[in-house]
C-alpha cells in the first residue's frame, strides 16, 4: 500500500509540473465574456479562418498580455535612454551607426517573438483534442490550418516589431543620428523580415515535430536541436559586419528560403508528424 501510495503522489507531482508549464496559456470557461462565446460576427469565413478567429477571439488575453509587456519594455528602455543621454552624452553613440546595432537586433527579436507561446497555446486549448481526428491531419487541411495561423501568428509579431522600429527612429531623432535614407529603410525592413522568420520558426517546429505530449510534457529531441540551432545562428550574425543593405539582403533571402521550405515540409510531412503523443 506504501509503494502504491508513493506512486501515486510522483505521478500527481509530474501532472502537476506538466499543467504548471501551459499555466500561463490555460483558459477556464468562466473567463470567458458573452462577447467571447458569440461568433455571429465569423459568419463570413469559412473552414479553418472560421476556427481559428474564434480561437484568438477567445485567447486574445493571453496573447495581448505577452504583447503589452513588449510594448512597456520598450517604452521603458526608450525613456532610460533618453534620460540616460542627458548625464551620459556618449550613449547617443548607440545609435549613431545601424551597421553596428543591426546583427543585435537577431537576438532581440528571437527573444520577443510570440510564436512559441501561440503554439503552446492552440496545442493546449484546442488541437490536444482536434488532433485526435483524421480529418484534422490531412495534408490539404494541415496546410491550410498552417497559413491561416501564420498570418495570425506574424500579425502578433509585427505589432512587437513596429514598436520596436518606432523605438530606435525616435532614438536617432533625439540623439540626432543622421542616418541616411537606404540605411533607415534597410534597418526597419530588417526588423519586419526577422519578425516573419521567427512566425514562421516556431510555427514551423510546432507543426513538423509537435513536442507535446498529452501529459503535457515536451518529447522530441529534434524540436529542440533546431531550437537550439537557430539560437545559435542568432549568436553568429553578432560577427556579421556588413552595411545595412547587405544585412537586410541576407535577412530577406533566409525568410524567403525559410518560408518556402517550411511549407513544402509542414505539407510533406507535418500529416504525420503533427499528432498527439
Amino acid at each position: 500500500m506504501e509503494s502504491l501510495k508513493a506512486s501515486d503522489y510522483s505521478i500527481d507531482v509530474d501532472k502537476v509540473v506538466s499543467e504548471a508549464k501551459f499555466s500561463d496559456v490555460a483558459v477556464r470557461e468562466k473567463e470567458f465574456k458573452h462577447a467571447d462565446l458569440d461568433t455571429h460576427r465569423f459568419e463570413s469565413k469559412t473552414g479553418f479562418a472560421y476556427l481559428n478567429a474564434i480561437f484568438f477571439r477567445r485567447h486574445r488575453r493571453i496573447l495581448v498580455r505577452p504583447i503589452l509587456a513588449c510594448l512597456a519594455i520598450i517604452a521603458i528602455l526608450f525613456a532610460a535612454a533618453v534620460v540616460a543621454s542627458v548625464y551620459q552624452p556618449n550613449i547617443k553613440s548607440l545609435v549613431s551607426r545601424p551597421d553596428a546595432i543591426l546583427p543585435m537586433f537577431v537576438f532581440i527579436m528571437y527573444f520577443s517573438s510570440l510564436g512559441e507561446r501561440v503554439c503552446k497555446a492552440m496545442f493546449y486549448n484546442c488541437d490536444i483534442s482536434l488532433l485526435r481526428y483524421s480529418f484534422y491531419r490531412e495534408k490539404n487541411a494541415v496546410l491550410s490550418n498552417f497559413k491561416v495561423r501564420l498570418r495570425r501568428v506574424a500579425g502578433l509579431n509585427l505589432i512587437v516589431a513596429f514598436a520596436i522600429i518606432a523605438a530606435v527612429f525616435g532614438l536617432t531623432l533625439v540623439f540626432g543620428s543622421n542616418w541616411s535614407v537606404m540605411d533607415t529603410a534597410a534597418f526597419a525592413l530588417s526588423i519586419l523580415f526577422l519578425s516573419l522568420f521567427f512566425s514562421v520558426h516556431h510555427l514551423f517546429l510546432y507543426y513538423v515535430f509537435q513536442p507535446y505530449t498529452t501529459e503535457l510534457g515536451m518529447k522530441n529531441p529534434f524540436y529542440n536541436g533546431i531550437n537550439y540551432g537557430v539560437y545559435f545562428l542568432c549568436f553568429l550574425c553578432m560577427k556579421i559586419k556588413s552595411p545595412p543593405s547587405y544585412f537586410t539582403l541576407i535577412i530577406l533571402t533566409s525568410t524567403l528560403v525559410y518560408s518556402v521550405v517550411a511549407l513544402i515540409l509542414v505539407y510533406k510531412y507535418a500529416p504525420k508528424t503533427f499528432r498527439v503523443k
